[in-house]
C-alpha cells in the first residue's frame, strides 16, 4: 500500500550523506585520473569514485552496489552513445547519470537528453566547481523527476494510487493471477451523499471527508493491497492473493467500522456512508477475456446495487443478477422508442363462467412487442416504466384505448344471453394510490361512456402485504366513491393469505398459477398425489369465498385436468390465454343469440 512521498535531497543518497558515490564509466586512463583529481579538489562535496572501463563492467557493477550518480563517457569500446545510456538507465532507473564526452557536439547532448541522461558536458570545459555542480544538479534532476513520477502516480488530495496507477496495477494483477492460478478482488467504494456534503458546507468539508475516508482504507487494509482514488467520491482496492472471499466481507466492516466516528470541520461534524460493490478473480477457473475495465465494471455494478440499500452494506458482483440488469438496461432504452413507434398492444384473456358455459368478460393486458424479445407483458415491463417515470403516462393510454374499445364491445353485447360484462384492468398502484388517479380514473370511466360497475381492479396480493392499512383505505374509496369492483390477484401464493381479507374491501379473487402448477411427470401416482394436495387447498379457497360473499377467478392453467377437478368442485369462472382486439369480437359474435 503506497501513499504520495515528498522527497528530500538527502533522501537520494544510497551511501553516507558526507559523500556522493560516483561510478564512472571511461575507458581513457588520463580521462579517468583527471576527473578523479577534479572532483577531490572540488570543495563543495566529498566523493567517492569507482572507475570501469566498459560498459559491460559498469552493469557488473551496478549489480551489486549502490551509486548516487554515474558518469558516462560518450564513447566506450563495447557501446557507445545512446546505447551505452539506454543500458546503464535500464540497469540503474533511480540513479541519474551525466554524459562526458571530448567532442563539443549538440547533436550529442540532445541525444543524451532524449536517453534520460541528466546533464552533457564536453571534457575540455569542465572546472572541479562545474563538474561538481553538475553532479549536484543531475541529482536534483533526477530528485524532482522522481517527485513528478510520484505525483503524477498519487493523487494530491489524498496521496492514493492514481486512477491510471490502479488500472495498471490491476492489469498486471490479472496477469499474475492467471499463471498462479490464485484469486483476486477489486473492491469499488463510492461516498454516500458527499455532493450534500461539498453543497452545504462547501469544498473545504468534502476535502476533510475524502482524507479521512483515505486513512480509513490505509488502515483497514493489508500493506500489500492497492488503495486508489478513481476521482470525485469513488475509491477503489486492489486484493491480490485473497484465500478466503468471506475475509473481504471482514474487511467491509472494518471499513465500515472506520467510518462509525464523523468527521470534524469547522465545528460540523460530516458522516461517512459508504456503499461498497465487490468483484472476484479466480485464476484457476477460465472467466474468459477479463480485464481491469471488465473488474471494475464489476465492482461498479455490485456497487450500485448496494445502494438500494440504505447506507453502509456492499454487494457481490453476480452474474445471473447482471445478465437480468442488462436486459433490465435493454429494455430501457427501448421503452420510450416503443411507446412513439406504436409498439404496445392490449390484448384480452376471455373469462367464462364454466357452469353456464357463457362468455362473462375479459381482462385487459398490456403487451410490449419488443423488437428483440418478443411479445412481453406488463409484468415484465411496467417496474422498469415506473422508474423512467412513463408509467403514468403508458397507463393514460392503455385505460383511454380499453374504456374505449370495450364500450364498443359492450354494445355489441346487448343481447347476450349472459348480461355480466366485466373488464378487469391492471393499473400502477402508485396511480391508485395518488389523489389524481382518482379524479382520472373518474374522468376517463365518463370520456368513455362506461359503467364502473361493469370494471374490475386487479391489485396485486404482494402489493397489499407491503402496505395492508393504506390498501385497505384504498379499496374502500374506489368501490364506494367510483363504483368499480376490486381483484385480489395471486391468492393463494406465500405472499398473501387469506388474512388479509379481514378488512379488505374485494368482490373477486384470482388464484396464484404457482398454485395450481403442476409438474409434469412419468409417475401417475405423485401427479395424482399433487393434483390432490392442490384441490385440497382450492377447495378450502371455495368455501371461504363463498363465506364472505366473493368469486374465485381461475387464471390460465397448464393441466387440463386441473380445469376438470376444479369445475367438478364448483368453481365457475376460468380465464384463457388473451385474444387480439379482432379475437373478442368474433368471441362476442359466437355468443350472440
Amino acid at each position: 500500500m503506497e501513499s504520495a512521498k515528498v522527497f528530500e535531497f538527502s533522501d537520494f543518497f544510497q551511501s553516507d550523506l558526507d559523500t556522493i558515490r560516483i561510478l564512472h564509466v571511461e575507458d581513457n586512463e588520463f580521462d579517468a585520473k583527471l576527473i578523479k583529481e577534479l572532483l577531490k579538489n572540488s570543495d563543495l562535496e566529498s566523493f567517492d569514485i569507482t572507475w570501469v572501463k566498459s560498459v559491460a563492467e559498469g552493469l557488473y557493477r551496478l549489480s551489486g552496489h549502490n551509486y548516487d550518480c554515474i558518469i558516462l563517457d560518450f564513447y566506450l569500446p563495447d557501446d557507445e552513445g545512446q546505447l551505452a545510456i539506454k543500458k546503464i538507465e535500464q540497469k540503474a532507473k533511480e540513479t541519474p547519470v551525466l554524459v562526458l564526452s571530448g567532442y563539443d557536439c549538440s547533436d550529442q547532448g540532445l541525444v543524451s537528453a532524449r536517453m534520460g541522461a541528466q546533464d552533457y558536458l564536453t571534457k575540455d570545459q569542465i572546472t572541479p566547481k562545474i563538474l561538481s555542480r553538475a553532479i549536484r544538479y543531475s541529482i536534483v534532476r533526477k530528485l524532482r523527476e522522481r517527485e513528478m513520477k510520484v505525483a503524477l502516480q498519487h493523487d494530491s488530495l489524498t496521496g492514493l494510487l492514481t486512477r491510471k496507477l490502479i488500472h495498471d496495477r490491476i492489469t498486471h494483477a490479472i496477469e499474475r493471477h492467471k499463471r498462479n492460478r490464485n484469486q483476486l478482488a477489486v473492491m469499488y467504494l463510492d461516498l454516500d451523499k458527499f455532493k450534500w456534503i461539498n453543497d452545504t458546507f462547501g469544498h473545504s468539508a468534502g476535502d476533510a471527508v475524502l482524507s479521512e475516508l483515505a486513512k480509513i482504507l490505509q488502515d483497514s487494509v493489508r500493506k500489500e493491497d492497492s488503495v486508489g482514488r478513481m476521482g470525485g467520491d469513488e475509491f477503489v482496492i486492489l486484493f491480490e492473493n485473497i484465500q478466503c472471499p468471506d475475509n473481504l466481507c471482514q474487511i467491509s466492516h472494518k471499513i465500515f467500522q472506520g467510518c462509525s466516528q464523523p468527521v470534524k470541520h469547522n465545528g460540523c461534524q460530516h458522516s461517512i456512508n459508504l456503499s461498497i460493490g465487490i468483484a472476484l478473480f479466480d485464476g484457476a477457473s477460465n472467466m474468459g477475456d477479463i480485464n481491469a475495465n471488465t473488474l471494475l465494471e464489476q465492482a461498479d455494478f455490485a456497487m450500485y446495487r448496494s445502494k438500494l440499500v440504505d447506507g453502509n452494506h456492499f454487494e457481490f458482483f453476480d452474474r445471473q443478477t447482471a445478465a437480468q440488469c442488462q436486459v433490465k438496461e435493454m429494455m430501457s432504452s427501448g421503452l420510450a422508442a416503443g411507446f412513439s413507434n406504436n409498439e404496445f398492444k392490449i390484448s384480452y384473456d376471455p373469462i367464462y363462467n364454466a357452469q353456464t358455459l357463457s362468455f362473462v368478460g375479459g381482462e385487459a393486458c398490456l403487451c410490449w412487442q419488443h423488437g428483440k424479445t418478443g411479445l412481453m407483458k406488463a409484468d415484465a415491463f411496467l417496474p422498469i416504466m415506473e422508474e423512467l417515470n412513463l408509467a403514468r403516462s403508458l397507463a393514460d393510454w392503455y385505460l383511454n384505448q380499453t374504456l374505449l374499445q370495450w364500450s364498443a364491445y359492450l354494445k355489441q353485447m346487448k343481447n347476450l344471453k349472459e348480461q355480466s360484462s366485466m373488464l378487469l384492468l391492471t393499473l400502477p398502484m402508485k396511480l391508485l394510490f395518488d389523489k389524481s388517479g382518482f379524479e382520472f380514473l373518474k374522468k376517463s370511466f365518463d370520456d368513455c361512456d362506461v359503467d364502473s360497475d361493469n370494471v374490475v381492479l386487479n391489485i396485486a396480493g404482494d402489493k397489499l402485504v407491503k402496505n395492508l392499512s393504506k390498501a385497505c383505505l384504498l379499496t374502500q374509496q374506489l368501490s364506494s366513491e367510483l363504483g368499480v369492483k376490486i381483484c385480489i390477484t395471486d391468492f393463494g401464493s406465500h405472499q398473501t393469505s387469506p388474512a388479509v381479507l379481514s378488512d379488505m374491501t374485494c368482490h373477486y379473487l384470482k388464484l396464484s398459477p404457482s398454485l395450481l402448477k403442476v409438474p409434469s411427470s412419468n409417475d401417475d401416482q405423485s401427479r395424482k398425489k399433487l393434483s390432490k394436495t392442490v384441490l385440497a387447498m382450492t377447495q378450502a379457497y371455495r368455501l371461504l369465498a363463498k363465506q364472505l360473499g366473493l368469486q374465485i377467478i381461475v387464471p390460465p392453467v397448464e393441466a387440463d385436468s386441473v380445469y376438470e377437478q376444479l369445475i367438478e368442485q364448483g368453481y365457475a369462472y376460468f380465464q384463457q390465454e388473451g385474444l387480439s382486439k379482432q379475437g373478442i369480437t368474433k368471441l362476442l359474435d359466437f355468443y350472440k343469440p
